[in-house]
């Protein structure tokens, strides 16, 4: 039966989808890269809810924001003014391993989490540097796939796997859902939910894979690297589950009706982008 909050989503998902699909095709690099940041200062605006207490006044929220801007401009004039000349795929590779590291520390966090405020959690200082560097993680890993051969559609490819894994959970966690997943993180994921997010990627990465690479090797690397990307994607959405409720948000935002914030939507891809462009890179699945 459709509730009210999951037709805003189908509703909200359908006017968002063109638009992102013609973001990805129709922009040029440089068009695709601007437009990208813009997007994404805007998670970087929802972030400060961790960093700040929910009842501090905007221009102390917008300090943190300012302070993110010029990090996101020296990167990205860096990367499409300088890129070709010198900053090397190693450069890239050092730096999305950190980001992986990151995100295996944060796994911890959500192993051991009791539901207990984790001091190192409230340091303004380290939150404000998690969120930059997750969120550029995220703007770089989309641009760097989208620079590739065929790059637009690889792109397409990770934020398919993405939504596929979103929907397979909801639908089956929905439909067949009693064990939870990690009830002191987030209560509302199901094992059955976890299993069918992963089913569902994959099955539409089989469909999908053929148009990209060639070859059985490729495909089964391709395959697995898939399966690792939606492990992460989930490990996204639960981290920040944690964050929200050590501040006590159910949501970050409500700019997407059904949805909450950008940063609710974009959670499972701060994790699973910068891990599959890492993966690409590594594996040389494209150049």
């Amino acid at each position: 039966m459709l509730t009210d909050t999951l037709i805003k989503r189908i509703i909200t998902a359908l006017i968002l989808a063109p638009i992102i699909i013609a973001l990805i095709f129709t922009a040029n690099q440089w068009q695709f890269g601007g437009l990208l940041v813009l997007i994404l200062l805007l998670a970087q605006w929802e972030w400060t809810r961790f960093i700040l207490k929910a009842d501090y006044i905007h221009y102390r929220r917008a300090v943190f924001v300012s302070m993110a801007v010029v990090f996101f401009l020296c990167i990205y004039l860096i990367y499409y003014i300088d890129h070709h000349a010198n900053v090397s795929r190693m450069i890239e590779i050092i730096f999305f391993s950190l980001v992986a590291i990151i995100w295996l520390i944060c796994l911890l966090y959500v192993v051991y989490y009791r539901g207990e405020a984790y001091v190192s959690l409230r340091n303004p200082v380290l939150m404000f540097f998690l969120g930059v560097i997750l969120i550029v993680a995220l703007w770089l890993g989309l641009s760097t796939l989208r620079e590739m051969q065929n790059g637009r559609w690889w792109v397409m490819y990770i934020l398919l796997i993405i939504w596929s894994a979103d929907i397979g959970a909801y639908l089956t966690g929905k439909w067949w859902g009693k064990k939870k997943l990690a009830p002191k993180v987030s209560p509302g994921k199901t094992i059955s939910g976890f299993w069918g997010g992963i089913v569902v990627s994959l099955i539409i990465a089989s469909g999908f894979s053929p148009f990209l690479i060639s070859g059985i090797d490729d495909f089964l690397l391709l395959l697995v690297l898939t399966l690792i990307t939606v492990l992460f994607s989930i490990l996204g959405d639960l981290f920040v589950s944690i964050l929200k409720r050590h501040q006590g948000l159910k949501d970050t935002g409500a700019i997407l009706p059904g949805h909450g914030g950008l940063l609710d939507r974009i959670d499972s891809a701060l994790a699973a982008v910068p891990i599959f462009t890492l993966g690409i890179l590594l594996l040389r699945l494209t150049s």
